[in-house]
Order: C-alpha cells, then sequence, then structure tokens
C-alpha cells in the first residue's frame, strides 16, 4: 500500500491506484484525513472494496 505524506496544511494524503484507462493513463484515488493512521485507513478500505469488486465480476455466482 502506498505511505501517507504530510502536506504543506498539515493534513495526511495517500494515493491509491485506482485503474488505468483505455488510453493506458493510469488514474489515482486521493485521501485525506487529519492524522497519517485515518488517511491510511481510508486509502486500505477503498482497496478493499476495489478488490471485493473485482472479485465479484471474476466469480459472479460465488458470492450467493
Amino acid at each position: 500500500m502506498a505511505t501517507a505524506k504530510k502536506t504543506s496544511s498539515g493534513m495526511w494524503r495517500v494515493r491509491s491506484y485506482s485503474h488505468t484507462d483505455e488510453n493506458g493513463i493510469k488514474h489515482y484515488a486521493s485521501f485525506t484525513a487529519p492524522t497519517k493512521a485515518q488517511a491510511e485507513q481510508r486509502a486500505a478500505a477503498f482497496n478493499n472494496k476495489k478488490r471485493r469488486f473485482i472479485s465479484c465480476l471474476k466469480h459472479p455466482f460465488q458470492n450467493i
């Protein structure tokens, strides 16, 4: 997972890979929070949801 970086405003930001579009451009989701732990938790939650969604697409009847 990506590491949180402190912004000039004192907040913490994590950029997490989202997807690559049809033109080959990579897109990222950005999560900002007052603490490093919160920013990393938000990014981890995004990654877990994305992983579960992709799993459902690959195995649509597994979760029934």
